[in-house]
């Protein structure tokens, strides 16, 4: 594919997303022991986690015009040749397009208090009793900051018109169709970086420019400096800022039981989970009823921004039962069974009161509407699980397991179109859907150790795999009948370990992989997926002492290709190589 002519463009984009984050910890744990039979514990912990983005985040986006853009699919390699001819620099003529600033103040805390009750009799037909209560309250707050009108500049001072801004249009340009101004060539920084896609065997382009964002800054407010100041430098947007808390009080009780069935061993424990769970949410919302739209499906005023704030509470509660069963079929021969309801709180974000359009980029013809649901309610799932577990030899053992889960509802983004204060829009937000999804599956693993085959000082060595096949599906009929599995599900996975540990030396080389799983059956285009990888970690440790050890760990050695697609292979929609990751430090424990 080639494209020529005078509108032959390109967008030279930027993004920079810098992190200023605080995170801390505090713990305690204590322990009484009432008596030989009895004995109870209190923990409490408190963390907080504080992001100070005010601001610091750069979306820019240029026009750059060239000769010619060839496009050649038909290379055999899993990403295209592209080729600019002339390669993009920091020297030639760029318009000015898009410039949103943006940043999110993030304050996270987490209060997690429990009282538990272990009580062990001598004799009688319990062997165990717990008894628990416990409180976590987790609470988000956000305050966001966000160019108001990041295409402020754009086509060559139309917005400033409509907006009522007069401007100096000396460096207005027009190229084709377009119609820009033209940014000075003191807002580009030269190339900086190389080895771009690294590994691929495709023709990327040529490293091309960044931008000095303080000169691009001064070149905006050389044009105007009042619209620079109020639709581009980031301002605190009142829309985008949400307080969540989510208070969770629980109470258990949990029986165990360790007799004999049929002269063979066994423990059988069961129990019941209450939980009530609080859930306020507050924010700000856009008067949307006020919003008019041209013909293009953009506002034609600006008094909707207007924001009145909104509060959301609710409550529910949930009873959770759940057993474990154990028989010993001979002394190193184990087979497990366990059932239990389970529940998944959504994170807080789904839970925010907050309501974003965006009338600059339109899907399926229409603006763009996200919000968060508060009311949206708790994941639902019944699951079992048995296993066959034979300890053949000192640190060796095989097994292999069944399991099923029985999600009766998940929470996903919804999208779809929908009318909002007399407008359409296409409205993404979370939702509990109807239907369900079933997950299936066997693993087998095996850990051997080569200690009575081996000589010093190889008697360390050993190795373990493991393998689990998932059989998934929707309970939705269209999903089911595109034969989709359920999202994050890879129906393959293995991982294998050779590890040494001997003399206080621990070391181990793993290799895990997965096939490939859905992660968005809605995307545009066909169903959205990430390909099979597979990825080789090592680590080693040292302990000096009972106190001290020293370890280093490298993630990713062969820096392999991470990457997705929509509905067919040859559709790559994401890529990435991170590189190998090292750690290396030292840990006490007093």
């Amino acid at each position: 594919m080639r494209q020529t002519g005078e509108n032959t463009m390109v967008e030279l984009l930027n993004i920079s997303t810098p992190r200023k984050t605080d995170t801390y910890q505090l713990g305690l744990n204590t322990k009484w022991q009432l008596n030989p039979e009895w004995s109870i514990t209190a923990d409490a912990a408190y963390s907080a986690a504080k992001n100070q983005n005010a601001g610091d985040n750069r979306f820019i986006v240029a026009r750059g015009f060239v000769d010619a853009i060839d496009i050649n699919y038909n290379t055999g390699n899993i990403l295209p040749d592209v080729v600019i001819s002339p390669g993009l620099t920091a020297d030639q003529v760029y318009g000015a397009h898009y410039s949103y600033n943006s940043g999110t103040g993030v304050d996270d805390k987490i209060t997690d208090l429990k009282l538990l009750s272990q009580y062990q009799p001598m004799e009688g037909f319990f062997s165990r009793i717990d008894t628990g209560l416990t409180y976590l309250k987790q609470t988000k707050a956000q305050n966001q900051f966000a160019s108001a009108n990041p295409s402020q500049f754009s086509r060559g001072g139309f917005y400033l018109t409509r907006d009522g801004y007069s401007f100096d249009n000396s460096t207005v340009f027009n190229r084709g169709e377009f119609e820009l101004f033209q940014i000075p060539n003191s807002a580009f920084v030269a190339p900086n970086f190389k080895d771009f896609l690294k590994g691929e065997n495709s023709i990327s382009p040529s490293p091309w420019p960044s931008f000095n964002y303080d000169a691009l800054l001064d070149y905006y407010r050389s044009l105007n400096a009042e619209a620079t100041d109020k639709s581009i430098v980031a301002v605190p947007n009142r829309a985008g800022s949400y307080q969540v808390a989510e208070e969770v009080t629980t109470a258990f009780v949990q029986f165990t039981i360790e007799k004999e069935l049929f002269e063979l061993p066994y423990m059988l424990n069961f129990g019941l989970r209450g939980s009530k769970t609080e859930v306020s949410s507050t924010g700000y919302a856009y008067d949307l009823s006020k919003v008019v739209l041209d013909s293009a499906g953009k506002p034609t005023n600006n008094d909707w921004r207007q924001t009145s704030p909104m509060t959301f509470t609710d409550s529910y509660t949930n009873v959770l039962p759940s057993m474990n069963f154990r028989l010993n079929l001979q002394d190193n021969l184990l087979f497990r069974f366990s059932a239990a309801e389970v529940i998944s709180r959504p994170a807080l974000f789904y839970l925010r009161s907050w309501i974003a359009p965006n009338f600059d980029t339109q899907k399926n013809g229409l603006p763009q509407l996200s919000r968060g649901n508060p009311g949206v309610p708790a994941e639902k799932a019944r699951q079992a699980d048995m296993t066959l577990e034979w300890y053949y030899a000192e640190s060796s053992a095989l097994s292999g397991g069944l399991f099923l889960k029985d999600i009766k509802s998940f929470i996903e983004n919804k999208e779809g179109r929908a009318v909002v204060d007399g407008n359409e829009y296409w409205l993404s937000q979370p939702e509990s859907g109807q239907y369900g999804a079933t997950v299936r599956g066997a693993e087998v693993a095996w850990q051997h150790s080569l200690a009575e085959m081996l000589p010093e000082p190889f008697d360390g060595l050993g190795f373990q795999l493991n393998y689990t096949y998932v059989d998934s599906e929707y309970d939705d009929p269209a999903r089911k009948a595109r034969n989709l599995p359920f999202q994050g599900m890879s129906k393959n996975s293995y991982n294998a370990v050779l590890y040494y540990e001997k003399y206080g030396f621990q070391t181990r080389l793993a290799y895990n992989w997965r096939s490939k799983f859905l992660t968005d059956p809605e995307a545009w285009g066909g169903a959205a997926w990430i390909a099979n990888y597979g990825q080789l970690d090592a680590s080693a440790s040292y302990e000096i002492n009972k106190h001290f050890t020293v370890y280093a760990e490298a993630s990713n050695l062969t820096n392999k290709r991470y990457w997705g697609y929509v509905k067919r292979e040859d559709q790559v929609n994401y890529l990435e190589r991170f590189g190998t990751q090292v750690a290396f430090g030292i840990r006490g424990s007093f």
